[in-house]
This record gives structure tokens, C-alpha cells and sequence, in this order.
């Protein structure tokens, strides 16, 4: 699955004309090419967070995030009001901050 990801990423590197060196993109890098607002100084540290959502994520300066979900959508309607149905929200992040270990930040949150 990696060698997959890690394809996806150079293609997209390659489509928008970015430099592609051997070394492995990180997540900051990844997620800034898809959207996401990021400061300085972040250090994200086996941190999940859909590509596809990046634009509704933003990240302060001075930030490190330790094993951590970033969902910026909740899918829990769905199981009341049908299919059809998603909540979607911004994640903000502010300045010197740590979230710990299997920490989870849902929509909409500052």
C-alpha cells in the first residue's frame, strides 16, 4: 500500500511540475500540495488525514502531532437521515500546540 501512495505522490508531483528527488515526501509536504494551510515548524508524526479533505485542514505555526486522526468530516448522520448525508467542517489548528497519542480531532473544531 505504501509503494502505492508513495506512486500516487510523484505523479502528482510530476503534474504540477515540482522537483521529484528519491527521498520520501513527508506528510507536511503532502498535505500542503493538496490544500492544506500549515505553518512553520510542524512536525506530524504518523498522523492520518484524507487527501481529499486537505483544504478543510489548517495548521498553525510550532505545531507537533503525535499519532493522530484529523477527520474533517463525520459520517454519522448518514446512518439517520440516509445516504446522502455528511458533515463537513473546517479543522483549525492554532499556534504552539501538541495533541498527543491517539488523539482524535473531529469537524469543526479550533
Amino acid at each position: 500500500m505504501k509503494k502505492i501512495i508513495n506512486k500516487v505522490k510523484r505523479l502528482v508531483k510530476r503534474i504540477l511540475g515540482l522537483k521529484i528527488d528519491d527521498r520520501e515526501m513527508t506528510m507536511v509536504e503532502w498535505l500542503r500540495i493538496c490544500g492544506a494551510e500549515i505553518g512553520e515548524n510542524v512536525d506530524l508524526i504518523n498522523c492520518n488525514c484524507n487527501p481529499k479533505d486537505a483544504t478543510c485542514l489548517q495548521i498553525g505555526d510550532n505545531v507537533t502531532c503525535s499519532y493522530t486522526m484529523f477527520l474533517t468530516h463525520d459520517a454519522s448522520p448518514r446512518k439517520f437521515l440516509g445516504n446522502n448525508c455528511n458533515k463537513i467542517g473546517r479543522v483549525v489548528i492554532g499556534n504552539n500546540v501538541f495533541i498527543g497519542v491517539q488523539s482524535v480531532i473531529l469537524p469543526n473544531v479550533k
